[in-house]
């Protein structure tokens, strides 16, 4: 691990939002801005050095996955996918690592897919909106055709599918988390299987575009399931058994904010207040600390140390208070080269 202390996924809502939350209360009235929020208040009044990164337009992972391959030190366009198989409990995955198989790995879901005037718009799925009955008739319809390719199929929950051949298969697209952004607008799915894999995925949604399960769906409310991302390639012999046995505690180190840009404002501060109280303390007792914040395309790394003696004073005699929070602002971009 790096010497960060704390490590955010999507840790904030607009800067200027929750700096009025500081300033009012839910109704609109004025109140004491950091009262409620002392860890927030001790981080405020720290000396913060900012340095953030957006990653190239052809990193195929989002930031959570390269910030952890990052610390692996390994490329941050390396698959997550057979590190997520094995992690969700997949014999074979944990097998190719440990005896050394030779293999590729992909990470297969099925999404639905809208084509837009002058886009396309693809929505993942979440387990609860896949039923296993519909996860089994999926894979049932489509086991054949990658049978012939030598493809095999592990189900690690009802969105979440996997594909291991040892077939050599020359295909690279951004993850789900970035197919579903503008990402996917500048990173299109390349290789020299592309061709081959796009022929495959056409059939597969001309059988699904009518199929029962759909129409069922379709008299539900329910969005149809009408096509399938494949993503994330890896080849077994760049992950070790120490790699796989890192990875789980690196994830676990992330914490990932509350999902939604409609979270209530002053929810949204007691969230935070409590999560950097231990960033806190440390900042506290030893005088600086280190925490990183990651979008989807983006990091920002940000240590924490003591105030000058000048920088107190002149705080101190400055008729206006410096802007709350501007450690959350967007951050300002430097481009991997």
């Amino acid at each position: 691990m790096s010497m960060s202390t704390t490590v955010i996924h999507h840790a904030t809502l607009p800067a200027n939002t929750l700096a009025y939350a500081l300033t009012h209360t839910s109704d609109g009235a004025p109140k004491d801005s950091l009262a409620d929020y002392p860890a927030l208040a001790a981080l405020d009044e720290a000396h913060i050095s900012r340095n953030a990164i957006m990653f190239p337009d052809n990193c195929p992972n989002h930031a959570r996955s390269v910030f952890i391959f990052s610390e692996l030190n390994l490329p941050i366009d390396t698959g997550a996918s057979l590190l997520e198989a094995a992690t969700l409990g997949i014999p074979q995955a944990k097998a190719d690592i440990t005896d050394k198989i030779p293999a590729r790995w992909f990470s297969l879901n099925p999404v639905h897919w809208r084509a837009e005037r002058d886009h396309v718009n693809l929505i993942a799925l979440s387990p609860t909106q896949i039923s296993e009955d519909e996860m089994r008739t999926l894979v049932e319809s489509i086991a054949p055709w990658f049978a012939q390719w030598d493809w095999h199929i592990y189900v690690a929950k009802t969105n979440q599918w996997f594909i291991r051949t040892e077939a050599e298969f020359d295909y690279h697209a951004p993850d789900l988390v970035l197919a579903q952004s503008g990402q996917l607008e500048s990173y299109l799915p390349h290789g020299l299987d592309l061709k081959r894999w796009q022929t495959l995925l056409t059939e597969i949604q001309m059988l699904w575009f009518n199929h029962p399960l759909n129409q069922l769906r379709h008299e539900r409310g329910e969005l149809p399931i009408n096509s399938l991302w494949l993503h994330s390639t890896v080849h077994t012999r760049q992950i070790t058994e120490k790699t796989l046995s890192l990875w789980p505690t690196i994830l676990k180190s992330i914490i990932k904010a509350p999902d939604g840009s409609d979270i209530e404002p002053h929810n949204h501060l007691i969230w935070l207040n409590k999560t950097l109280t231990p960033l806190a303390l440390a900042y506290h007792q030893y005088g600086h600390a280190t925490m990183t914040f990651l979008g989807d395309t983006w990091q920002q790394n940000l240590v924490l140390t003591k105030p000058a003696l000048s920088e107190r004073l002149k705080r101190t005699f400055k008729r206006t208070r410096k802007k709350p929070l501007v450690w959350l602002e967007q951050p300002q971009f430097n481009l991997l080269p």
